[in-house]
């Protein structure tokens, strides 16, 4: 019978998705190092290194956690579908955000962010929940045996820092209004 879940392919795959982010960061700061343009006061370049640094630090962290877990469980916290979806989401941020750098558009046309705000907020949201539902696959693997330390770990780290992110408040930040936006 054929599961309609990734096999430890899956493990694989990201695997290779964060070795391509770190390539994209590589070929990115070469273009920082050739490319002088600033916005403000940074490099344009800057941002999309973040980006893609940020999301190769977060695929690959979810990636080894995934290979700690049972296969069952491993095939319940990332199904095909699952993958498909970070996988198309990570493509997009770090497109968007690089194509962006690369015209030196701090801002775009009022219609065009219309439409790629809501799309990114998506991006993000897709982003932290996958990290919560991993985190929980883990606490469900802790709790089947017996909570061993690493396990307890993964799970408590995913769904209690996942959280944390997406409701926490810098004090440092500006207030977001119409204006800033």
């Amino acid at each position: 019978m054929t599961s309609k879940f990734v096999s430890v392919d899956v493990v694989h795959r990201m695997w290779q998705l964060t070795l391509c982010l770190l390539a994209a960061a590589a070929l990115t700061s070469l273009a920082a190092w050739w490319d002088d343009r600033m916005l403000g006061y940074a490099g344009v370049w800057i941002k999309p290194l973040k980006f893609q640094l940020a999301l190769a630090v977060q695929t690959g962290t979810i990636t080894w956690a995934l290979s700690q877990l049972d296969q069952r469980t491993r095939q319940r916290a990332m199904p095909r579908g699952l993958w498909l979806l970070w996988f198309a989401v990570v493509m997009f941020e770090v497109g968007y955000i690089t194509f962006k750098a690369a015209v030196a558009c701090p801002r775009t046309s009022t219609t065009a962010r219309r439409w790629s705000l809501p799309w990114v907020g998506c991006g993000a949201s897709v982003l932290v929940l996958t990290t919560v539902w991993v985190g929980a696959c883990a606490l469900v693997q802790a709790r089947r045996t017996q909570w061993p330390p690493l396990m307890l770990a993964i799970g408590l780290g995913f769904v209690l820092g996942s959280c944390w992110r997406a409701t926490a408040v810098a004090p440092w930040a500006p207030a977001v209004t119409g204006k800033n936006l």
